[in-house]
């Protein structure tokens, strides 16, 4: 496998860092990558990299999988990955495992002792907010639910923003229900416009991918704001590729270090490769 190259190096000392300060894959820009989206190759070099043990790239792989940001979407993948990196020890993937199984955020089916087995792992490695996580589950704040899909539908039918969003999640990965991305495009807008956090931050992305920039932009922000990591990733990517909002380095670094300071391994390595 070929060195992943470093993507800052070349655009230093030239208005062209922001347009390569991020990439989805922190992999080199080229081609269709050139646009935010990952060529071929380059998520071969991601994909080979987490098959020879890379946990950060089994990590990010699985963060995407997962949200369906650059590669198709698949959350039994996106499980797959992180749990091959939580195993090696990944804080971050031990972390996303537990919201997985802990909070029915991306459609998959609620486990309980899997969400405390891996918050734990995390916590005890001093990971602050899987310690956080950990006592919202044992308190009772968080629950897995045993609601039926017909409940469900009934919730979100009554304008509930938290169904609509678990709703609109499943239509978008096929979970439980039949993948549909209009019905999952219109279930996640009506609860992103209650302010849910997540669904603010999937329809941001639904929105990037089909090239609704500003739309997109607007989105991602205001889930960036509340605090979604992945969408403080994204916002940032999308501030140092000037796609529906200006290129702005200073806010493509702040966007960076608050992803980071979550564990976000793709922001703690672009972090790391622009102040080389």
């Amino acid at each position: 496998m070929r060195k992943r190259r470093n993507f800052f190096s070349a655009a230093r000392d030239s208005a062209a860092i922001f347009c390569t300060v991020l990439l989805l894959l922190t992999a080199g820009l080229s081609g269709a990558a050139a646009q935010g989206v990952p060529s071929p190759e380059e998520v071969t070099e991601w994909q080979m990299a987490a098959d020879a043990g890379d946990a950060d790239a089994q990590t990010a792989l699985g963060m995407m999988r997962l949200s369906g940001q650059g590669v198709p979407q698949d959350v039994q993948k996106g499980i797959a990955y992180l749990t091959t990196a939580a195993e090696a020890g990944h804080t971050h993937a031990q972390y996303m495992l537990g919201l997985v199984y802990g909070t029915d955020l991306f459609g998959a089916e609620p486990d309980s002792v899997q969400a405390r087995k891996w918050l734990q792992a995390a916590s005890d490695q001093g990971y602050r907010k899987a310690a956080q996580m950990l006592e919202a589950l044992d308190s009772g704040a968080i629950q897995t639910s045993s609601e039926t899909i017909e409940e469900l539908k009934q919730r979100a039918e009554s304008g509930d923003a938290e169904a609509q969003y678990l709703l609109g999640s499943r239509h978008r990965n096929g979970f439980g229900v039949a993948a549909d991305n209009e019905k999952a495009f219109r279930l996640l807008h009506a609860s992103a416009q209650q302010g849910h956090a997540l669904a603010q931050s999937d329809l941001g992305i639904m929105l990037s991918n089909i090239g609704e920039d500003e739309k997109a932009a607007h989105w991602t922000e205001k889930a960036a704001k509340q605090g979604v990591v992945n969408s403080q990733y994204f916002l940032a990517r999308l501030y140092a590729d000037g796609r529906g909002v200006e290129r702005d380095l200073e806010k493509t670094l702040f966007w960076l270090t608050q992803a980071a300071q979550q564990g976000d391994p793709r922001a703690m390595e672009n972090l790391r490769e622009l102040l080389e």
